[in-house]
């Protein structure tokens, strides 16, 4: 059992390349069986933010998950009762207190900066050639035009034996 959970652990990290080529011949902004990350993005604001999370978020977190593993690794081999019977008496230490209250504020800031961009961007409305408004209503969808003289109608559903011909 442990063989076979070692060796899918082993595997994991490289699970995104086998389905890279499945990706790309999909529909953009559709998801697929056993996907791995974001959809394909169908949106200029959509590739920054897989951008942002495949170059600066992802590696920072398994960066920071890495450190925190290897620190509690390294407390529990170090800091056990039989490495270590007779316990130090230190309370406080001050450098390490700042440090250890500092770098999380200075991740949160490099963190923060290109999220709060990326919400600027979503945020603003470019200008646009056409307005359409959609209603949805229980059982069909109402278009309008107001910039071409309150074009509307209703896309009401069919049924097959009614269908005539351009219809």
């Amino acid at each position: 059992m442990t063989r076979a959970f070692a060796r899918l652990a082993a595997a994991m990290p490289f699970a995104w390349v086998a389905s890279a080529p499945a990706q790309e011949m999909e529909i953009v902004g559709a998801p697929s069986d056993w996907q791995w990350g974001f959809q394909l993005p169908s949106s200029p604001i959509m590739e920054r933010v897989a951008s942002f999370y495949d170059v600066w978020l992802l590696p920072m977190m398994l960066v920071i998950s890495g450190l925190v593993l290897a620190l509690m690794l390294y407390i529990l081999l170090r800091f056990n009762r039989r490495a270590n019977p007779e316990p130090s008496r230190n309370t406080h230490n001050a450098a390490l207190e700042a440090v250890w209250t500092l770098v999380p504020v200075v991740i949160l800031i490099a963190i923060a900066i290109p999220s709060l961009r990326l919400l600027y961007y979503q945020e603003r409305i470019p200008e646009t050639e056409m307005t359409l408004k959609v209603t949805g209503h229980q059982w069909y969808w109402s278009y309008e035009y107001p910039d071409h003289g309150g074009i509307s109608f209703d896309a009401l559903m069919v049924e097959d034996a009614d269908l005539q011909e351009g219809q």
